[in-house]
């Protein structure tokens, strides 16, 4: 069946009709273009990375690394020009994923916390769900739940990042909303009680210790 409308062009993998710019440009066909759509090119490109990403792993790698560094001044003046224009998008799109991936996305600013102040973060998600379990769920300080609360209880340095204390578990406590703005970037000694230092300090040799067997 010969479609009528010489603007389009059928995918020879989905078989729809679409138009010239749904598709790549590939000198090496007869139109000019690809013969799959963008969509079904894409898809069949990432299959075939996934299938093979193991064997060729380095390999993939050290293409990625030497784009990057043959690329690295357009690649970001590119993302600068995208954040510019697609400001709403990627505010959105950050908000979705928070919501879906929380573990992952205090893992990520984290890092990126930490390389802004040259400190190395490594602390991921099952460490995070350690100590979420050792501390009870409970603020360190005044022992409010995560119920109580109203969200998520925080993870945060008890010795802050802005000294150049990366997150571990000799430093790692579970903390509210309120106490985590108390502390906010100062030294415990300088915002708690003696006592509430001395319980927090030894709770955290424990946590530490624990880590350390079950590790």
């Amino acid at each position: 069946m010969v479609h009528l409308n010489l603007a389009l062009k059928q995918c020879a993998n989905c078989k729809e009709f679409l138009p010239y710019t749904a598709f790549c440009r590939n000198k090496g066909t007869p139109t000019g273009y690809h013969y799959y759509c963008r969509r079904c090119h894409s898809t069949r490109c990432l299959a075939t990375y996934y299938k093979h990403r193991e064997r060729h792993k380095e390999k993939y790698s050290a293409r990625t690394r030497d784009h990057y560094k043959k690329n690295t001044e357009s690649r970001r003046a590119y993302s600068r020009e995208y954040r510019r224009t697609h400001k709403e998008q990627i505010r959105q799109f950050s908000r979705e994923y928070r919501q879906a991936n929380p573990e992952l996305y205090y893992m990520h600013m984290r890092k990126r916390r930490g390389r802004k102040r040259n400190v190395t973060e490594l602390f991921d998600r099952a460490m995070s769900r350690f100590v979420h379990a050792f501390w009870g769920s409970s603020c360190a300080i005044c022992g409010k739940s995560e119920q109580d609360n109203g969200r998520a209880l925080d993870i945060d340095h008890w010795y802050p990042l802005s000294r150049g204390h990366a997150l571990t578990m000799s430093n790692a406590t579970l903390l509210c909303r309120q106490c985590n703005g108390r502390k906010s970037t100062r030294m415990p000694e300088d915002v708690f009680t003696i006592e509430e230092v001395c319980i927090v300090e030894e709770k955290l040799k424990e946590q530490a210790n624990e880590w350390g067997w079950e590790s």
